[in-house]
């Protein structure tokens, strides 16, 4: 209005120009929806092509929380991407550290042949931009024990591996979607699978069957000759089909054969799975 009126004679402002950038910037990182957190997160990523986008993580932990599943989602809208990893020129991940008020988000934008990284950012999202979603991973206690299980460390000259077809970690599925499992083993042997899933009010672990043609036990456990050591080997591809949750698929190998050696289990008509202990807790501790 000073100028409307000819009066040149201005105040001075106590801030420099600098500091009002550094202002605008932090408004502009501060967004109070998914939504703007997604076209901030991609700024200058809407021109490239073949983006897979696997869904952010915290911590240690391999749980993809509801937020992180809704984030995953307001990135692809905003994205050219595709549906396997295998199928992408680039890769877009990234991480969330839970504070007080909220929120530290990172993202990175890589190279899938090399992992160079393309493009980096990171914003602070404030709690209302997320309220109602879930940030936390709900069995952070599980996932421990199945990590530091210290029969993992037994016999490092033997190991084995688990993975997708998606990879083996930073993992999310949607229902009717085909998934194919893999297991890659550095010696014969043999191995079997239990599942823990935290998918209904109930949690409960499982045998996964492994031969169709065989009976249970055997049906349990599959053998690894010599000529398919150290390559992956397919189990088999699998429906995703309710209910949802969160699930982690544990491996167990020996040199020996394991199928007496399976941990007691029982048939439920209703779920039609072969059941392992009264929950995860009690399924890993048996396995």
């Amino acid at each position: 209005m000073l100028l409307v009126f000819g009066d040149t004679d201005l105040p001075k402002l106590e801030i420099t120009e600098t500091e009002i950038r550094s202002q605008l910037r932090k408004v502009q990182n501060e967004p109070d929806s998914l939504e703007q957190v997604a076209k901030i997160l991609t700024r200058d990523m809407q021109d490239r092509r073949g983006i897979y986008v696997y869904p952010f993580r915290t911590g240690s932990s391999q749980e993809v929380t509801p937020f992180a599943a809704a984030l995953r989602g307001r990135l692809q809208q905003q994205l050219s991407t595709v549906r396997q990893p295998d199928q992408a020129n680039l890769w877009l991940y990234g991480s969330y550290l839970i504070t007080d008020q909220g929120l530290e988000l990172s993202a990175h934008l890589t190279r899938s042949n090399n992992q160079q990284i393309e493009q980096s950012r990171s914003l602070f999202l404030p709690k209302k931009a997320y309220q109602g979603l879930k940030a936390e991973p709900s069995q952070i206690s599980f996932e421990e024990q199945l990590q530091n299980n210290p029969d993992l460390l037994r016999k490092r000259d033997f190991r084995v591996s688990i993975r997708s077809n998606k990879g083996h970690q930073d993992l999310m599925f949607e229902e009717g979607e085909i998934i194919e499992i893999y297991v890659n083993v550095n010696k014969p042997g043999y191995f079997y699978i239990v599942g823990h899933t935290f998918a209904r009010e109930e949690p409960f672990s499982y045998l996964l069957e492994l031969q169709e043609e065989a009976d249970p036990p055997r049906s349990f456990v599959q053998f690894v000759n010599a000529d398919d050591v150290n390559r992956w080997m397919s189990l088999g591809e699998f429906e995703i089909y309710p209910p949802l949750g969160l699930e982690h698929l544990q491996v167990i190998a020996s040199k020996e054969d394991l199928v007496r050696r399976l941990p007691e289990y029982r048939f439920d008509e209703s779920s039609e799975f072969y059941l392992v202990g009264k929950g995860p807790e009690d399924g890993l501790a048996k396995t």
